[in-house]
């Protein structure tokens, strides 16, 4: 990141953690913002690709991947598991509400896969 390097070489360590607000890109791949049961959709993957929730939790996906389309299909191991047309902005909820192994992925991209664990 060239904005945290200036940073830290003009004005120390503290100051650079400061600014590291305005550089933009970079470091995590989840915003801080979201919850624990978020999974975004970010350089053609869901982020993360696993995950472990308890039955009654709702997973939230977030689209983060600009212009390049994308959807959630869980359809073969859930029936209602699919938030419609690829779109490419805007999020999709989906409560869980029984114990299995569920897996998940993006009907444009078929390389994209997200497995949710449910327990």
């Amino acid at each position: 990141m060239i904005c945290f390097r200036r940073a830290v070489a003009v004005v120390g360590l503290s100051a650079a953690a400061a600014g590291l607000v305005g550089c933009g890109g970079g470091g995590s791949t989840t915003p801080t913002t979201l919850g624990p049961n978020s999974d975004v959709i970010k350089n053609i993957a869901f982020i993360p690709s696993t995950m472990s929730v308890k039955v009654g939790d709702t997973v939230t996906w977030v689209w983060k991947d600009g212009s390049i389309p994308h959807n959630v299909n869980g359809k073969a191991t859930l029936p209602d598991l699919y938030s419609g047309n690829p779109k490419t902005a805007g999020t999709y909820q989906y409560t869980f509400r029984q114990a299995g192994t569920f897996h998940v992925t993006c009907d444009v991209h078929t390389s994209m896969h997200l497995t949710v664990n449910v327990s």
